[in-house]
């Protein structure tokens, strides 16, 4: 039985998301998973230095998520691995 690949897992899409965008407001990554989970994806890749959020202008709803320079090492690392995965099918 084949099962379709289905990714690595939402963790990883959000680090390479970030990886082409630079830089995401909190709702973009309603794309890739719901919001609640997308925060708390996001505060424990920020809990091992690998994603930043900057608080933009004066409101505090107003945030933007970005990887840190280790972030972006392993961003870069995960879309190779992703690459090679999809290429061996």
């Amino acid at each position: 039985m084949y099962l379709e690949y289905d990714g690595l897992g939402s963790s990883v899409e959000i680090l390479i998301e970030l990886l082409k965008e630079g830089e995401m407001n909190r709702g973009a990554f309603t794309k890739i998973t719901n919001y609640d989970s997308a925060m708390k994806i996001l505060r424990r890749l920020q809990s091992v230095g690998l994603t930043e959020c900057v608080e933009v202008g004066d409101r505090r709803n107003t945030v933007k998520w970005k990887l840190t320079e280790k972030g972006k090492k392993v961003a870069e690392m995960l879309t190779e691995v992703e690459t090679l995965i999809v290429s061996d099918h």
